[in-house]
């Protein structure tokens, strides 16, 4: 029952106000290029080893919110049934699972293609490392880290849950899947591995999303808007 329901209940000339929802703004950001970026997070000698691979990215806090585990074990699951499609994956946060998700990466054989990098000054910088974005969180609002891989045109993954799917609409510019169940995230990694062109234009789909819905100057105007309509 929403705040207007009881409001109307007790006050019966009580009218609904609507007002526009006015979404974050992405600033401009400088993204490395893609070698460059790659060699500053794991060196070059490990870069060079996997460039075959389908590199995933993921920006977030090592909390059970987060729903890492879930991602490791869909990436290990990935490389055992695709292994002419490999995915790296880098993790970029630190938090009180950090040993935790270290141990279920040594436990599924898979340090050579999972790595947790910790903090990392300025990660949103670091995107263009990676083809492939995912953001397997069980809650969210509206992430910048979201919108962030959405300006580097990164095809992403992400929870169906929350405010992501005012960003993503799946198979449009990005792919969701249920962040209870790891064969949704197991489907949607092999989509994207499997398919590249699919991939290409998700990606550019994102960017032209964020580019078109999430500036400055689309913000500014809502916010405008919003506080118009209060008066």
């Amino acid at each position: 029952i929403s705040h207007y329901d009881i409001a109307h209940a007790y006050m019966p000339g009580v009218k609904r106000k609507f007002a526009p929802v006015v979404h974050n703004a992405v600033p401009e950001i400088t993204f490395l290029p893609q070698r460059e970026a790659r060699t500053a997070l794991v060196g070059g000698d490990v870069a060079e080893a996997n460039t075959a691979a389908a590199w995933l990215l993921t920006i977030a806090e090592l909390h059970p919110k987060k729903n890492i585990a879930t991602a490791i074990k869909a990436v290990a699951a990935h490389n055992d049934t695709y292994p002419d499609t490999p995915i790296f994956y880098l993790v970029i946060g630190d938090g009180v699972l950090k040993q935790t998700l270290q141990t279920l990466i040594e436990n599924k054989d898979a340090a050579k293609y999972i790595q947790l990098l910790g903090h990392v000054t300025d990660a949103r910088q670091y995107l263009g490392a990676a083809d492939m974005f995912l953001l397997p969180s069980y809650q969210e609002g509206l992430p910048y880290a979201l919108l962030e891989a959405g300006a580097a045109g990164l095809p992403t993954i992400a929870s169906d849950v929350c405010g992501i799917p005012e960003v993503i609409t799946h198979e449009q510019n990005g792919l969701l899947f249920d962040p209870h169940n790891q064969a949704t995230l197991e489907q949607a990694l092999g989509q994207y591995t499997q398919h590249p062109d699919q991939r290409k234009q998700l990606g550019e789909a994102f960017r032209e999303t964020i580019e078109t819905d999430f500036t400055l100057r689309e913000m500014t105007q809502k916010t405008m808007a919003a506080y118009s309509h209060r008066r």
